[in-house]
């Protein structure tokens, strides 16, 4: 679906795609969850809670394509080139940015606040490091900021930590999978919107300075 809708690996270079990767997503997650849970209710010879475990298996597999997808797509899509000394200054704030998302992550799920402000909903910090990463890096970096703070939030969710942890273990992991979810199709489309901005600057550069015809650079590259 993805290839034949999508854009197939340059699903991620345009905001219009992906749109209509999240609307993929949406649909087929949909259409295993109800799967999944028909089989898994019909065989455990009980229909009770089937909203519930529903919304669990839809949110989840939501979730995992809002953050899996992204990453092993871009990855394969993007070759990758090796840094030289002109890209000291990005590397340097590409590690800052990690050492930020990470210090976020455990800050706000990781049960380093004092014992009151353990659950306190803090999630709303990690967006301002996923707008770093979208304006300042390329996709893959945004893909793997998103897999990153993922990562964290379901680790502390289940170690009893963050905004989502709640008494009932299902409603925790339902507030987890939407949190997950809404992070990873933000991210991803809003470092699609930078990417296509970035690619309009440069074309409008690129006609400005040199002739349509030849190619050749004209007066105002000389300038």
């Amino acid at each position: 679906l993805v290839d034949r809708v999508a854009g197939g690996a340059a699903v991620f270079r345009s905001a219009r795609t992906v749109f209509r990767f999240v609307a993929i997503a949406l649909v087929i997650a949909a259409i295993t969850a109800t799967l999944a849970t028909a089989v898994g209710m019909f065989t455990g010879s009980a229909w009770t809670g089937y909203g519930s475990v529903w919304m669990t298996w839809w949110l989840g597999n939501v979730a995992g394509l809002a953050v899996g997808t992204p990453l092993v797509l871009i990855a394969s899509a993007t070759p990758i080139s090796m840094p030289t000394w002109r890209d000291a200054l990005r590397i340097l704030e590409g590690i800052a940015l990690f050492v930020v998302l990470i210090a976020v992550g455990v800050i706000v799920f990781g049960g380093e606040l004092p014992w009151n402000l353990q659950t306190y909903p803090l999630d709303v910090l990690a967006i301002p490091v996923l707008l770093w990463a979208a304006f300042r890096f390329s996709m893959r970096e945004v893909a793997f900021a998103a897999a990153v703070l993922a990562g964290i939030a379901v680790w502390g969710t289940l170690q009893g930590f963050g905004p989502f942890s709640r008494p009932d273990r299902t409603e925790s992991i339902i507030m987890l999978e939407a949190f997950v979810a809404v992070m990873g199709f933000t991210a991803t489309a809003l470092g699609a919107v930078v990417a296509e901005h970035r690619h309009a600057v440069a074309s409008l550069e690129q006609l400005e300075t040199t002739d349509p015809l030849t190619g050749l650079s004209n007066y105002r590259r000389l300038i």
